[in-house]
């Protein structure tokens, strides 16, 4: 008697999900007219900071994950015109935040089956339908797998939703400026929002800060990107004075 293979099924049924959503590629994202994109990680540290008009004042604003804005406002300002996430089972989509939020973008490839070899330890496919039925959105961008593996290759591990978010606003949004801020590569307090420790199973910090250093240097020497004095200090980067 013939067995269905389970791995092959959800696989067909995430497929049959998916025909009621728009999942698009990064390649596809709509030209955005705008001039400044702020991209705000959820560093310890951006708790320590009045950033929140400087942040608000970019008519970009992108967002990761499980960023907080209420009570942090003066801190990290209150916009979220991009959410931008890897759908994870933690990831809390009751947030009120997220209802202005213009765009929904993945940090991980739309994959129907697990590539441990390739650091994919997921069917994210599975994760995407889900936080978009619970966020009740259909649209979505998500990274090409080709490009997604170079990345994993480059690096040898799993790239943060960080590192995500920059290669995102580098390559997919002609603005500019770019301010980048709320990266510290999980040392010392990993989130403004909580104290709880962070897992970096999957992730190589040092190797990523390695490459966000050379990837971002160029761009800052040109004034297209702009990072703030803490992210300027771990990258050893030059940051204008805001």
């Amino acid at each position: 008697m013939y067995r269905w293979n389970p791995t092959f099924v959800k696989a067909l049924i995430t497929r049959w999900q998916q025909r009621a959503l728009n999942v698009r590629s990064w390649r596809s994202f709509p030209e955005c007219d705008v001039k400044s994109v702020a991209v705000v990680g959820n560093a310890g540290y951006l708790g320590e900071l009045a950033q929140g008009p400087l942040i608000d004042s970019h008519e970009l604003v992108i967002r990761m994950n499980n960023f907080q804005t209420s009570g942090f406002e003066a801190q990290v300002g209150t916009r979220v015109d991009l959410f931008l996430t890897n759908f994870f089972t933690d990831i809390r989509y009751e947030r009120p935040e997220l209802d202005q939020a213009k765009y929904i973008v993945a940090s991980v490839p739309n994959n129907f089956r697990k590539r441990r070899r390739h650091h994919l330890h997921h069917r994210h496919s599975e994760h995407i339908v889900a936080g978009l039925k619970a966020m009740r959105r259909t649209d979505v961008f998500v990274p090409e797998w080709d490009a997604f593996y170079e990345w994993v290759r480059r690096w040898g591990s799993f790239p943060s939703t960080g590192m995500m978010a920059t290669l995102f606003a580098l390559n997919s949004l002609r603005c500019e400026t770019l301010y980048i801020t709320g990266f510290s590569f999980f040392r010392d307090t990993p989130h403004y929002f909580h104290d709880r420790p962070a897992s970096a199973r999957d992730h190589n910090f040092t190797q990523e800060q390695m490459c966000l250093q050379t990837l971002l240097a160029p761009h800052v020497a040109s004034g297209r990107v702009v990072v703030d004095p803490v992210m300027a200090e771990l990258l050893q980067l030059p940051s204008e004075s805001r």
